[in-house]
């Protein structure tokens, strides 16, 4: 082996938050990561001529930044910032107390120190005497410090607007809230080109999602989870539509191909969930490979989960870094399998260290441990890191900027190791895929489903989605009503995250608010069927369970 080969795939996800009943999207993590992120790491990335990467990009994030800039929808957020101080009611203002300090306090407030000033009152006085007390001074600067926190530190240098902002620190009047909105749009357009002509210029490998990005496997049949949870009680009602699964991909590349002018090779399966049937219907689309979880590929093969040693080498090199080719009803596609090891450190481990620079360098030794161990082997291999391009940067010292540096900086100058994309490296290498005729059903959760079934609520969603689905199937007979848009929301309704949120382990701020939204999802399929939704859709999931 000459060199070693490595594959960045960066995940872009967020779930369609747009309320069909409001019109509006009812949280602003769309365009707050793409002020802070989306545009960050290709930025980033362009600035290195040796590097190539793969950037994944779920359908539902496309379609929302393309209705924000392109339709003029907004968030409830973003509506307050507009209104401005002239504007702001006493119910606004208690809203931006509430949610204008969404920030990592410990890596904002020493860049921004006026905003620290304001949580400082808020933990000594209390959210009611700042309501009281506060002019519009106050909100005024609280409103745009937080957004200008939500943009990566690199772009307040990069834009003079927006670095006069962050230098003035406070202060701040209505005309700076016109130049910020100005400025966040600005940023939030130079995303989709960017990301195009890096890809045009050979840097980047961009890939897709299933369209609102749903569970594959449980939407082919959700009865099957049964294999990865024996003893765990399903759903009321079987959910079994492979029809909606294929949807997912077909309107996945059509939104991709309107895009990003022509559609990806590569996919990433939501939450990196496969099964055979599954990666069956992704081969007969055209999904020509897909990037999943290496305890998948344990259990494919029969085998322990993968262990390292104290260097951090993986037990089976040899296997873990090449790529499979599943071969299923006479097609075929390629699998990698991540490592999760080093995929992990980046997103969960290294934000915990104050010095960037070690951390760049550790997982470098890391990858070299890797090297060294297959230096004599023959062939090429690979090893993929896929992890979140977004959530884990905002817990790094300036947002992980000096670590990208200190990463990017390394991998372009060493000359054992050179980073590629999985496409790229199906073209051009010479490293036969090893064949497999089965793939382990799981995420990249302990190879399970059980984050979206199994727990009582969640069961409660299946049975909900369920019903309405067979009662779309009924109304679709008759013919009434805008049928297409009542399955575009009946669509949005399988995606993954709301079951994701729904019971243990995983809770948010606004989990009843994302339940609302599944709920008003199911209702608007009989909406638009010109029919009325059942009583049961307005009770509240966490109501029942």
């Amino acid at each position: 082996m000459k060199k070693l080969y490595l594959a960045f795939v960066w995940h872009h996800h967020q779930p369609y938050y747009r309320d069909p009943e409001r019109d509006l999207f009812i949280v602003p993590w769309t365009r707050l990561h793409a002020t802070k992120d989306y545009y960050t790491l290709a930025r980033d990335i362009a600035r290195y001529d040796r590097l190539r990467m793969t950037i994944n990009f779920v359908p539902s994030l496309l379609l929302q930044m393309k209705e924000y800039t392109e339709d003029g929808i907004v968030d409830e957020w973003l509506e307050v910032l507009r209104r401005k101080s002239s504007g702001w009611s006493w119910g606004d203002r208690r809203f931006m107390i509430k949610n204008f300090f969404r920030v990592n306090k410990d890596r904002i407030f020493p860049l921004l120190p006026r905003y620290g000033e304001l949580w400082g009152y808020i933990v000594d006085r209390g959210e009611d005497t700042a309501l009281r007390e506060w002019s519009l001074q106050e909100f005024r600067d609280l409103a745009v410090l937080f957004h200008i926190a939500w943009i990566d530190p690199d772009t307040w240098e990069e834009i003079p607007e927006l670095k006069a902002l962050v230098d003035k620190g406070k202060g701040y009047t209505d005309e700076d809230i016109d130049k910020l909105i100005d400025i966040i749009f600005d940023i939030m357009k130079k995303v989709v080109p960017i990301h195009k002509q890096l890809w045009e210029d050979g840097k980047i490998e961009i890939i897709y999602s299933p369209f609102f990005h749903p569970i594959l496997p449980l939407l082919i049949d959700n009865y099957k989870a049964r294999t990865t949870l024996p003893f765990s009680r399903l759903p009321l009602f079987r959910f079994s539509y492979p029809e909606d699964a294929r949807w997912h991909v077909q309107k996945a590349q059509a939104l991709t191909k309107e895009i990003w002018g022509r559609t990806p090779d590569g996919m990433w399966p939501s939450e990196q969930s496969v099964s055979t049937r599954a990666l069956s219907i992704l081969a007969e689309e055209g999904v020509r490979w897909v990037v999943t979880d290496e305890e998948i590929l344990a259990r494919t093969m029969h085998m322990p989960p993968f262990r390292r040693d104290s260097a951090g080498v993986v037990d089976h090199p040899k296997m873990l870094y090449r790529p499979y080719k599943l071969i299923s009803g006479g097609r075929s596609i390629y699998v990698f399998f991540r490592d999760r090891a080093l995929s992990d450190l980046i997103g969960f481990e290294y934000p915990r260290w104050e010095d960037s620079d070690a951390a760049a360098k550790d997982f470098m030794e890391k990858l070299y441990n890797i090297y060294s161990r297959l230096e004599k082997e023959d062939g090429d291999f690979i090893i993929t890191v896929a992890l979140d391009g977004e959530n884990c940067w905002e817990h790094y010292p300036e947002n992980g900027r000096k670590f990208r540096k200190a990463l990017f900086d390394m991998l372009s100058r060493e000359n054992w190791i050179e980073t590629i994309t999985p496409g790229a490296f199906m073209k051009e290498s010479d490293m036969r895929p090893e064949e497999i005729d089965r793939i382990y059903s799981g995420s990249w959760i302990f190879a399970t489903f059980h984050t979206w079934i199994g727990d009582p609520m969640k069961n409660m969603a299946w049975d909900y989605l369920s019903w309405v689905r067979r009662d779309f199937e009924w109304m679709l007979k008759r013919g009434w009503g805008d049928t297409d848009k009542a399955h575009f929301y009946l669509m949005a309704a399988e995606g993954s995250d709301w079951f994701w949120w729904y019971g243990e382990p995983h809770h948010a701020e606004e989990e009843r608010d994302y339940d609302a939204l599944f709920r008003s999802y199911l209702k608007s399929v009989y909406r638009y069927m010109l029919a009325e939704p059942p009583e049961f859709l307005d009770i509240s999931i966490y109501d029942r369970v």
